[in-house]
């Protein structure tokens, strides 16, 4: 039973992620010399204009395809609760239009984004401290080293993330979040608690 769920997965995995990709086409190499030509330097990032029909569509196409794979493998598919699965989606796209769109709800999420990347420079400020040369990234005979890039953040943020337990900060939060989901999907307090502990 498992297995040929497996295969009914990845048959409908296949079958939708060829629809949900962008088409993309060169007829000849020498279309394709012009167009490489023509194209802005890869460092630099060219905002989305907003919503398309396709990238709806591929979202949407995900939220599904993720329920489905939670389906197949739940072990007591009848006891899911689609009015919960329908709330929480529901918020998941109230949210993404209000980020992606209402610009009260993006400047409130551009201050929390711009608070954790000053928190990171500071990570950045003590490993340079700390490591000297050795985290130039722009240094040929170094480059990218994964023990001096990514780990002293991970140490960092595990650090913060104790600190801030210790003091009660985010056990706070945590309350809030659980409190959050518990009004809003109408989930029981220790399935509200164990999800805002994972966030």
């Amino acid at each position: 039973m498992r297995f040929r769920s497996l295969i009914t997965l990845f048959i409908f995995l296949f079958a939708f992620s060829l629809a949900a990709q962008e088409p993309s086409t060169i007829d000849s190499l020498a279309v394709g010399a012009a167009e490489i030509a023509d194209q802005p330097d890869p460092s630099t990032i060219i905002p989305n204009q907003g919503f398309s029909a396709n990238s709806l569509w591929r979202g949407a196409l995900g939220m599904l395809v993720l329920v489905l794979i939670a389906f197949i493998f739940s072990a007591k598919r009848r006891a899911i609760n689609w009015k919960t699965v329908g709330i929480g989606l529901g918020i998941q796209l109230i949210l993404a239009v209000g980020i992606l769109k209402v610009p009260f709800v993006q400047s409130i999420f551009q201050a929390i984004g711009t608070f954790f990347v000053k928190i990171l420079d500071y990570t950045l400020a003590g490993s340079e401290f700390l490591l000297g040369s050795l985290l130039n990234v722009d240094n040929p005979n170094i480059g990218y080293v994964f023990a001096f890039q990514i780990l002293p953040t991970i140490i960092f943020f595990s650090a913060l993330t104790s600190v801030l337990f210790y003091l009660g900060v985010i056990q706070k939060v945590v309350k809030g979040l659980a409190w959050l989901l518990t009004k809003t999907l109408g989930i029981s307090g220790a399935e509200s608690l164990s999800v805002a502990g994972n966030i």
